[in-house]
Formats: structure tokens, sequence, C-alpha cells
């Protein structure tokens, strides 16, 4: 580890290796950070409260923000700003090595300004406004005497939006849901092209096409699309593989595997060779527009 205290990032290799070969293995059943495992199993989230989903969802609506997962995302990051507010919690080891802020804003314009177009900036700086009016909304419909500080839950959104991976709800592998030949990526590709269809419109016509070649090579095979519904990948918080770097062109994967020991598994994969000193690290989605990756 070569750990950048502004970013919190920091993965060297320092051996070669090799394609295919496992970087780091982190168990799910304890160390994942998620909105199911805050909620169900966290003292301090019982006892704070912070808004459900269904007042998430109000709240943003209301702002024209449609995507459900920020409204997963949003939730997640109520649940790790009231986590945070326990200095006793089994996570503040982990909080305490994320920077603060989550995202220094005017350093990171600084970089980028003279390079972004005018519009860039502005959808830039009114989503910074957006999300900051749909924190305090929320913060006001969490109770007076359990709400933390405004500014902690501005941390804990920005944390999240910019660390967070897709992971499957509850730790579950494929293989726990019967899809024993396929793996985690597989169900995450499914996932995100359901995501970003336009209520369903995209995924249909992927259907249509592939729905004339064998069963063997279609995308979407009737039993992976019944698979995939009981396989939720939801945003996690997960220590360690948040700490690799965003680079132009991935040199590793995030993979969930099941192991004997340790059950469900969040790994990092090595897609490619890597030499010693080389930084691992992942591309940033090229989904969103470059004004949202920099908020993010």
């Amino acid at each position: 580890t070569k750990m950048n205290e502004k970013t919190g990032r920091g993965l060297v290799a320092k051996k070669r290796i090799i394609s295919g070969e496992i970087i780091v293995s982190v168990p799910m059943h304890n160390l994942a950070v998620s909105g199911t495992s805050l909620i169900t199993y966290s003292p301090t989230v019982k006892r704070l409260e912070p808004p459900q989903l269904d007042s998430v969802k109000r709240a943003m609506l209301v702002r024209g923000i449609k995507d459900p997962v920020l409204f997963n995302l949003m939730q997640l990051a109520l649940c790790v700003a009231a986590e945070r507010s326990n200095p006793d919690s089994f996570f503040s080891p982990y909080f305490d090595v994320l920077p603060h802020p989550a995202i220094p804003d005017t350093e990171v314009m600084g970089l980028y300004k003279n390079v972004l177009d005018a519009p860039d900036i502005m959808e830039w700086g009114e989503q910074r406004k957006e999300f900051g009016i749909i924190c305090k909304k929320l913060c006001d419909a969490w109770a007076m005497d359990k709400c933390p500080p405004p500014v902690l839950v501005d941390w804990a959104w920005r944390t999240v939006l910019s660390r967070q991976h897709m992971l499957p709800d509850r730790g579950l592998t494929p293989q726990s849901v019967g899809a024993s030949t396929l793996n985690y990526n597989a169900y995450n590709a499914y996932n995100t092209i359901e995501s970003q269809s336009f209520k369903g419109k995209a995924k249909s016509m992927v259907r249509k096409f592939t729905a004339k070649l064998p069963e063997a090579l279609q995308l979407f095979p009737s039993t992976v699309e019944a698979d995939a519904e009981q396989y939720r990948l939801m945003p996690t918080l997960m220590p360690i593989l948040d700490q690799v770097s965003h680079v132009p062109h991935s040199n590793c994967a995030v993979e969930v595997t099941p192991r004997d020991s340790n059950g469900s598994c969040a790994e990092l994969q090595a897609i490619k060779d890597i030499q010693p000193g080389e930084q691992i690290g992942l591309s940033f989605s090229r989904a969103h527009s470059a004004a949202f990756t920099l908020y993010r």
C-alpha cells in the first residue's frame, strides 16, 4: 500500500502479478458496509433511525432525480453518517483512514477547469447545489435529536458516491441462487444494462437481437434472467478494495467468490499481468458526464 492521504487510495504491486491471479480477498459477511447490513446489524443505525428508502425517493424525485441506484446510494450514505457518529463503531478504523473532506472540490476544479467546457463547469456546480439541497431536506426530515451534523451527512454522501462498488445484497454469490456457471461479473453486466435501459427498452432490444442466436451464445438466457432477479447488486463500501486508484485502463476487476473458510469474498483479480511497482487500478465508468465524474 502507498496511501495517498488526500484520496485514501493507493495499491501498488510488490511482485509480478499474473493475469487471473487473485490480488486480495476480503470477507463480505463482516466487512462489507451496505445499507442492508447497517440497518440489520448496527445498534447505532437502529437507534438513530435515518430516513427510510421511501423518504429518500420522495426527496430525490421532487428534485427530478429518478435513478434507483442513486436512491440506494443516498440511503447508504445516511446509514454511514449515522454509523460514523459513533466513535466506538466497529468501522471507525476504516472511516478514520478515509479522506476528510471526501472530495476536495476546490483542488479538483483547479486541476480541470482549464480543460472543461463552460457547460460542464455549470453542470458540476448545479450537481453540488442539487445534492446539497437533497441532503439538507433529508436532515430536516430526520429527528432533530438523532440526525448527525449536516457536514457529516455530506461527507458520507460524497464518500459513498466516490468509493462504492455494486456488490451482491446480503453477500450472495451466483452459486447461492443456483447459477453455478455464471460469475459475479456476468450478473454485474446484466444489472448495468437493466439499470440503464430506460424502463427496460434497451434490454428488450438486446434480448430480441440475441434471441436469434443459439442458446449457448445468448446474452440473457431465460435461466440467467430468473436468477438475476434474486441476485440484487447494491452499493457497498468495501475496505481495501476501495483503496484501488482510478486509472485510464483497468488492470484488475472486482469478483465475488464463495470461499469455504470465509464465506462470500469480494476480490480483486488481475485481468492482465501487473509488474512490480505498477499501480493497481480500475477505470471510472464512462457512462457518466465529465461533470458528474468530477463530482463523484
